[in-house]
């Protein structure tokens, strides 16, 4: 099973829990003062239990991509989140030790803004890190990316 499908069953879970203590206590009847005054009691409890179920599941449903391409960048399937140039990039970066932003333009042939925002897109996503030093943006490689 995968996350969107554990996290919808999560989020049924918590809603159908929250609208069942809703619905049970209008079923109740009113000549019933002991049932009712315990179930209020006991709605006080439920209910936030069950919305924070439900919050969870939504959390999970939409949760940050970083963590998914973590997932797949341990699991070899690399290829199916990055663009061929960013690939190109992770490529160039596993050959040196720290390069500047200025060198990987030169030797990829990329032109400057094009590079800027595919770096800034992988730095969002954890996969490079870029350090200034002066005038100069180090990328760094995170994590041990291998293609298969």
């Amino acid at each position: 099973m995968d996350n969107k499908t554990i996290a919808i069953l999560i989020a049924l879970s918590g809603a159908i829990g929250a609208v069942t203590s809703f619905g049970l206590m209008y079923l109740i009847p009113i000549s019933c003062p002991s049932v009712m005054e315990w179930y209020h009691q006991a709605l006080i409890f439920l209910i936030p239990i069950f919305l924070i179920i439900f919050s969870l599941g939504v959390y999970i449903f939409f949760k940050p991509e970083t963590i998914k391409i973590k997932r797949v960048i341990k699991t070899g399937r690399i290829e199916k989140i990055l663009t061929p140039e960013e690939i190109k990039i992770i490529e160039y970066l596993k050959g040196k030790e720290s390069p500047t932003q200025a060198d990987i333009r030169k030797d990829l042939n990329v032109p400057r803004a094009t590079l800027s925002v595919l770096l800034s897109r992988m730095e969002k996503r954890n996969i490079i890190k870029r350090e200034k030093i002066g005038k100069k943006n180090y990328v760094k490689l995170i994590f041990g990316i291998s293609r298969k």
